[in-house]
């Protein structure tokens, strides 16, 4: 019996041994969540996640035609950054004399400059060549984003009288 009691004895020690080391495991569990918690909440608030991230502004620009002039037929293929527009774009010639539509074209956007150039095309006036004449690239003006809008500015086939432009041309446009 006495060999029993001391059986009996050791046995419950190792049950206080494990539930007092369950105890402080359960105890270290809740501190290291504590720990946890508060080491996210600390370097959310501190460090990078919990600031508002700044996305680089990507805003579309667009190139207004304003208003044309010109003495004659003409249609000019306007090319920005490697990308060409026609105006007018709803008729083949835009005749001198009549009112000039107002247009407006995509640029691309994010673009750090802007490479606008003008090219025209008049109808031929050889009856046997009928074709058209176009004189390239008669304007070219390059824009930085950071002169963006602009102001209205001219384009003028006058301003290179070398060029074989039968046609007066002027376009009143800007960038917006």
């Amino acid at each position: 019996m006495l060999n029993a009691d001391f059986d009996e004895d050791m046995e419950n020690k190792q049950k206080d041994s494990q539930v007092q080391a369950a105890k402080i495991t359960a105890f270290q569990a809740i501190v290291v969540a504590l720990i946890t918690v508060a080491g996210g909440s600390l370097g959310y608030f501190f460090g990078d996640a919990g600031k508002a991230k700044s996305k680089p502004e990507i805003k579309q620009h667009w190139l207004a035609i304003k208003n044309v002039t010109s003495t004659g037929p003409v249609r000019i293929v306007i090319a920005a950054n490697g990308i060409n527009f026609s105006y007018p774009s709803q008729q083949v010639w835009f005749t001198g004399g009549v009112p000039a539509p107002q247009e407006r074209f995509p640029l691309p956007a994010g673009s750090e400059k802007y490479k606008i150039a003008f090219t025209a095309l008049t109808p031929g006036q050889d009856p046997q060549w009928p074709g058209t004449h176009e004189t390239k690239n008669f304007y070219v003006e390059e824009i930085g984003r950071e002169d963006l809008p602009t102001s209205e500015r001219t384009a003028s086939s006058l301003a290179n009288t070398s060029l074989p432009l039968k046609n007066i041309l002027e376009i009143h446009y800007a960038i917006e």
